[in-house]
């Protein structure tokens, strides 16, 4: 993800992740037919290999909804997935970005891990090439 930053604004990290957890908090990424609740963790700093960026941890439920005859939105009582994820942010003077580690897998599983080790290498790898600041 990136958002577009005007002449002049300026984003730290972490504010990058603040403005992240507001925009999930929204519901920015399901439609009218799910509901969903977030957890977050504390802003924290990652040093990668070329990088530092603030990231946080999260726990999202997603709850399906109905809608009856009179527009009356229902949300199911259990949540038909829950997922875990990591979001990291670095901002630059033109934008800040984002990168989501999300997954239904159990944190403690072999293979939830082997992808967490995977990302880890892409954030290592992670480079601001054309828009260095």
């Amino acid at each position: 993800f990136y958002r577009s930053l005007n002449d002049g604004e300026a984003v730290s990290n972490s504010e990058a992740c603040q403005r992240f957890m507001d925009e999930f908090s929204s519901g920015l990424m399901y439609d009218e037919n799910y509901a969903v609740e977030y957890s977050f963790g504390n802003i924290s700093d990652f040093t990668a290999d070329n990088l530092t960026f603030s990231f946080f941890e999260y726990t999202c439920k997603v709850y399906s909804c109905t809608t009856d005859e009179s527009g009356k939105k229902t949300v199911s009582e259990k949540p038909i997935k829950v997922l875990t994820g990591e979001l990291y942010t670095a901002s630059r003077s033109m934008a800040y970005y984002a990168i989501n580690f999300e997954s239904e897998l159990d944190t403690s599983s072999s293979e939830y891990i082997n992808y967490k080790k995977d990302f880890i290498n892409i954030l290592n790898d992670f480079r601001f090439s054309v828009f260095d600041d």
